[in-house]
């Protein structure tokens, strides 16, 4: 496989778009589908730039350890930074954010089952490749 970070990405960013609406929809008033949409729509660039540069960074953190469990390290270190972005996020939508710190916490869940998902499917598709 030439690109598995960006197969998945891009198979993270299909699973997360259709089961994050399910879960914790971003507008109650909305249907699943345009939730999935604006999931998709805000959830994608996401993956893609901070999804692989951390994963990156946690599978290269995980191989240099000297813990035997590598996989259950590289979890926590995709848990870790998927908790992470918080600060990012912060950055992103300007100071007056982290004054609504609720709303970032309230967000936490989304993050850190984005970061599990995208560890699966890091796993399955280097398992299958």
């Amino acid at each position: 496989m030439m690109f598995p970070k960006v197969t998945i990405a891009l198979l993270t960013s299909i699973i997360t778009a259709l089961l994050l609406p399910a879960v914790m929809p971003i507008y109650t008033d909305f249907n699943y589908f345009q939730n999935i949409f604006l999931y998709a729509l805000y959830g994608a660039p996401v993956i893609f730039t901070y999804g692989i540069l951390t994963s990156m960074l946690a599978d290269f953190l995980s191989r240099r350890a000297k813990w035997k469990h590598k996989r259950t390290l590289s979890f926590f270190f995709h848990l870790a930074f998927g908790a992470a972005f918080i600060l990012p996020a912060g950055l992103i939508f300007g100071p007056g954010a982290f004054t609504d710190l609720l709303s970032f916490l309230g967000m936490l869940p989304v993050f850190l089952i984005c970061s599990a998902v995208f560890f699966i499917v890091n796993e399955a598709v280097m398992k299958f490749a």
